[in-house]
């Protein structure tokens, strides 16, 4: 492992900047060219860049067009293989044919929108738990902006419901690297998200159950989807054992597909579309029962010992199950295929990150906003 520190912000716009340029180069995405404004887009100041994509991730969720969204990860695709960090370097590809275990896990996510790969060694929970639980912890709506110091275990409890590891001390520890760039995680990403994943953010927070049973759900913990890019996808690791009382993830099987979402909207002209969209866009967070009469589905809540991974697709509508019978203690790290990241705009992080020359074309691509 190697320290490193970049900007994460010059190497999204770098990214952005040479994406529009493939798009108005190559003739068979000439219409994502136009639909992200031609060659008018490399004019833009890097905060209104931003603010377009943010506009385009919005756009491209609200179409529920499966059609669109293929295209532009194949655009996102073509571009990768000849992109690295900010040169021309082109990723390796594996040309072994794909494991049955591959197979059938890709096909889990892409049905379900989760699917639970092979548990990590004890020893590396008890080294990751170790190396979290030594510290503060910051308040959930202070994660980025430093408003609050951070602050004891026991001082967060009672005005909390979790409280997340500092990102200058999480991405200090080399375990988090390794876990990030699992191959079998990098390759079962690509497959789902149809081109190369980047991680655009990782995290790591413990969720305080009350001393009386679970504390009322705020934020994520009621149902919601996000909107992290274009085409995205999180991979949660356990490092509490989490049964139905400690906090399990709930999701909506099969919600993070477009065509489902679309099945269940009313037509155009039927006077309920609009409530329906108002709550499906608009609400931001989302009672159990109205997930499962306007969606049709029931949620199910995701178990597992300590060291349970899963690779969810957080499009889908989810929550975090407040816990109840004790905390629970969850790594996450969210992989996108274009690099908006909530990085961007924070202090340039210093990382305990691989040496380069170790990792593949594949792992180098997925740090590239770190390394």
């Amino acid at each position: 492992m190697t320290a490193s520190q970049t900007d994460p912000q010059a190497v999204a716009d770098a990214w952005y900047r040479a994406y529009q340029r493939f798009l108005l180069s190559d003739t068979r995405f000439r219409g994502l060219a136009r639909l992200l404004g031609e060659a008018r887009t490399l004019t833009l100041e890097t905060d209104a860049l931003f603010d377009l994509h943010y506009k385009g991730i919005g756009y491209l969720h609200w179409t529920l067009n499966e059609g669109l969204r293929r295209g532009f990860t194949d655009s996102v695709s073509a571009f990768a293989e000849q992109w690295d960090g900010a040169r021309p370097a082109g990723l390796t590809q594996d040309e072994s044919p794909p494991s049955r275990a591959f197979e059938r896990h890709l096909a889990e996510i892409d049905r379900d929108g989760y699917v639970a790969l092979d548990p990590i060694p004890s020893e590396t929970v008890a080294t990751l738990r170790a190396r979290f639980e030594d510290g503060p912890l910051t308040p959930w709506p202070q994660r980025l902006s430093g408003a609050l110091e951070s602050a004891p275990v026991d001082a967060l409890r009672d005005v909390a419901n979790l409280g997340l590891v500092p990102q200058d001390r999480l991405l200090a520890i080399p375990e988090v690297f390794e876990q990030a760039i699992a191959q079998d995680v990098l390759d079962l990403a690509r497959g789902h998200l149809g081109a190369p994943p980047i991680l655009i953010n990782a995290s790591a927070w413990r969720s305080f159950a009350g001393s009386d049973g679970a504390k009322e759900a705020k934020d994520a913990q009621l149902f919601h989807f996000d909107l992290d890019d274009y085409r995205f996808c999180k991979l949660f690791i356990y490092l509490t054992d989490v049964d139905a009382r400690h906090g399990p993830h709930v999701f909506a099987p099969g919600t993070h597909r477009p065509s489902v979402i679309a099945a269940r909207r009313p037509a155009e002209g039927d006077p309920d579309r609009a409530a329906f969209d108002l709550w499906y866009f608009k609400t931001l967070r989302k009672e159990e029962a109205d997930v499962e009469r306007l969606l049709g589905v029931r949620p199910v809540e995701l178990t597992g010992a300590a060291g349970t991974r899963l690779l969810v697709n957080t499009e889908g509508v989810h929550r975090g199950k407040p816990p109840e019978a004790g905390d629970r203690w969850l790594l996450q790290f969210v992989y996108g295929v274009t690099p908006y990241t909530e990085w961007r705009g924070a202090p340039a992080p210093q990382v305990a990150a691989p040496d380069t020359e170790s990792l593949s074309s594949v792992a180098r691509y997925a740090l590239q906003l770190l390394l």
